[in-house]
């Protein structure tokens, strides 16, 4: 419906289908029946209203085939009972499936109605990173509940997610160039994914986006004070391999002393060290020495001590097995000036459903054009091209029969028909009459002798260019060797 009919799938389009089982009876209807008795509900930007449509007749059967066995399968559905009214079970045990998505179809159609329901859309996840744009999304965190967050980032998540999956392994036949050497992971740079306080809106596939992503050259970056919200969110069971996939982990100043810090020094490892082993008492001097001997024992390489002990800026790295110790880079860019945000220009999606006559315009002349545009009279048709009138159409009718023979020796005639002038013919004379005729000076110098050292052959091509120009070989040859032999000097 969006692709062949313009309609966008918003989210007031799929509550208008889904809150209500008639919508889906009414879209299904039985095997039998027609795509002109069949209706499709969808939300009207324009209007503010759910407008209903019949389906196109074109329109695949095997497409309803789901969604009429769902209907059918609901609270013992029977066509014979007639409409859903007449069925409470039906509509109670509908009610039961739709009510889980009740607060996301309130958030993104009311709360945040003035975003979603619009006919064109101005985020294209698939533009924004495929093209390599810049999208900073905003969270209310303090407006809304927790849950309404971590719905709008999951929602989001997921939306990323199926726009990557487009071009992963999309293709696994053709041009070797196209498929192995230009692929994704083979650019110089990737392109960032960054989810700041992750912990509270993540979501499963998650970690599947970070372990395929690495195929796409797409570097995901995830920041969070504390792991416990991320078990509340996740489960422990998913949060583990998310948190076991980054090859790359910084760790800052934290305060939590619970499953945050043993999930630091778990993913910091142990190490083994040489330690003193004890003192001995001396009886002599009643002093404390150091045993003669070590112990190898096994410690943490991230102590928590030194993690609460990190000021503003520093941190620990863990890297390929390395622990590094430093100072991270700020920038101290001062912003100055205002902050705005950009106007999108929206291009409408006409389709069948919702046609959108386009203004008059006031000057005759302009509307004229629109309408040409329109009708597509500006495109080129050689096969209603007019044909050309005078000596130009003359040309034109001639060499079209010219090269219909080709070799032939009567081309001249068909061209000009009238036989060339006798005796010297230089052709196209009358097109230089106005051009003066070339003054050859007599040569000076040489005699026509070149130096040694000049190219032979750029001298043979220079004095067929004087001869050309209307001078005798003779005073060719020597104008050349003299204007050449001073070149050498």
């Amino acid at each position: 419906m969006r692709d062949h009919e313009g309609i966008p799938i918003t989210a007031s389009t799929m509550r208008a289908n889904f809150s209500d089982i008639q919508a889906l009876i009414d879209l299904t209807r039985s095997q039998d029946d027609t795509n002109a008795s069949r209706r499709f509900r969808y939300f009207d930007a324009d209007t503010q209203k759910v407008v209903q449509i019949a389906l196109p007749d074109d329109f695949p059967e095997k497409m309803l085939h789901d969604i009429r066995y769902y209907v059918q399968e609901t609270g013992g559905y029977s066509q014979k009972a007639g409409d859903a009214d007449g069925q409470e079970k039906v509509r109670q045990q509908h009610g039961f499936v739709i009510g889980g998505f009740a607060k996301t179809f309130m958030m993104m159609t009311t709360t945040y109605g003035h975003i979603f329901n619009c006919n064109v859309p101005d985020v294209e996840l698939t533009d924004v990173i495929f093209n390599r744009r810049n999208l900073i999304v905003l969270l209310p965190s303090l407006e809304n509940d927790p849950a309404t967050n971590a719905a709008i980032g999951k929602t989001f998540i997921t939306a990323q997610r199926y726009a990557l999956s487009a071009a992963l392994g999309a293709s696994i036949e053709g041009n070797y160039i196209d498929l192995v050497k230009y692929r994704p992971s083979a650019a110089r740079t990737p392109y960032l994914m960054l989810y700041d306080e992750s912990n509270y809106f993540a979501t499963r596939g998650l970690d599947v986006m970070m372990a395929q992503g690495r195929e796409l050259n797409i570097s995901i970056w995830m920041s969070f004070q504390e792991v416990g919200s991320l078990y509340a969110t996740l489960g422990r069971d998913w949060s583990v391999p998310l948190l076991g996939n980054p090859k790359l982990k910084i760790f800052e100043q934290l305060e939590d002393a619970g499953p945050t810090r043993e999930w630091v020094e778990q993913a910091g490892g142990t190490m083994q060290v040489g330690v003193l082993s004890g003192y001995e008492n001396s009886e002599i001097i009643g002093d404390y020495t150091t045993q003669a001997r070590a112990d190898i024992r096994e410690v943490k390489r991230i102590s928590w001590n030194d993690i609460q002990a990190l000021r503003q800026g520093q941190a620990i790295i863990m890297f390929r097995g390395k622990r590094l110790h430093t100072r991270l880079f700020y920038a101290g860019i001062e912003p100055k000036g205002t902050n705005r945000l950009y106007a999108p220009l929206p291009v409408s999606r006409v389709g069948a459903a919702s046609p959108s006559p386009a203004p008059t315009l006031s000057s005759p002349k302009d509307q004229a054009v629109v309408d040409a545009l329109i009708k597509g009279t500006d495109l080129v048709n050689p096969e209603k091209l007019p044909a050309l009138s005078g000596p130009m159409g003359e040309i034109y009718n001639r060499m079209a029969v010219v090269l219909q023979n080709s070799d032939s020796k009567q081309d001249m005639d068909l061209l000009f028909k009238e036989p060339l002038p006798a005796g010297e013919y230089v052709p196209f004379r009358t097109l230089f009459r106005d051009i003066a005729e070339p003054f050859t000076g007599a040569a000076v110098q040489a005699g026509g002798l070149i130096n040694p050292k000049i190219d032979r052959s750029l001298f043979e091509t220079m004095v067929s260019f004087e001869i050309r120009a209307g001078a005798t070989e003779a005073d060719a040859r020597k104008s050349v060797a003299s204007a050449l032999n001073q070149a050498a000097i």
